[in-house]
């Protein structure tokens, strides 16, 4: 059956976080490298650890996007025995921050799989700060290719959440078992997405065979998914 709304996940998804990222850390890392006595490799996974610790206390509302950030920035520090104040975090983040706002690009196949979805319902639903999420699809230029864009920070609930895609659904006025949702992560995205009664469809660039089950559709691109929505395979 065709769906009645193709809702769209953003990073990792429509837009290549991983690579803005990178870039954030280099610039980051030619910076605050010595002070922190981190080479880049060792940076990143301490970094994505503070990441991932202090934005799902964001995303549960525990603290603001800024303070979030913050707190990364003096947990990261704290190793090198510096406790920094609320402007000297700000400032140490912007050297990452800047950068990472520049690489936001789409991955290379996203255009053309929007074209070929043209007279689809499209909407995005993403996890976290709604001026930045606007942002990153406005500078990657597929702002205006969504009908609806769903922010956890607007809507109040984030994914895996079942209220997060229902709210999607009922803000389009479909049921969520007529909708096909599209995302990069299993647990967040897909099967958060069918616990809300939606078909999905798991997007794994690198086809990571951990990710792939009986259960699971997966596809190692977004092209794919057109070919199966042309198809009504889901």
């Amino acid at each position: 059956m065709r769906p009645a709304a193709i809702i769209i996940d953003l990073d990792g998804t429509l837009v290549d976080d991983e690579s803005a990222v990178a870039a954030g850390l280099s610039a980051f890392h030619a910076v605050h490298g010595p002070t922190l006595g981190l080479t880049l490799l060792e940076l990143r996974p301490r970094w994505l650890e503070l990441f991932q610790q202090h934005f799902n206390r964001y995303l549960s509302g525990q603290v603001s996007m800024q303070e979030q950030r913050r707190l990364r920035m003096r947990d990261l520090f704290a190793a090198s025995g510096r406790c920094l104040t609320d402007q000297e975090a700000d400032f140490a983040f912007s050297s990452y921050r800047h950068a990472y706002t520049a690489g936001w690009r789409t991955f290379p196949e996203v255009l053309q799989a929007l074209n070929e979805l043209h007279g689809f319902r499209l909407a995005v639903l993403t996890n976290g700060n709604g001026d930045q999420q606007r942002a990153k699809l406005a500078a990657a230029g597929i702002a205006e290719r969504f009908e609806a864009i769903f922010v956890s920070s607007e809507i109040g609930v984030a994914k895996p959440d079942q209220a997060a895609f229902r709210h999607a659904a009922t803000h389009l006025g479909v049921r969520e078992a007529d909708c096909l949702f599209i995302g990069d992560n299993l647990d967040v995205d897909i099967r958060g997405a069918a616990r809300a009664g939606m078909d999905a469809i798991l997007v794994d660039r690198r086809l990571d065979p951990a990710m792939h089950t009986s259960a699971v559709v997966a596809v190692s691109s977004l092209l794919e998914v057109v070919a199966i929505v042309r198809g009504h395979k889901v």
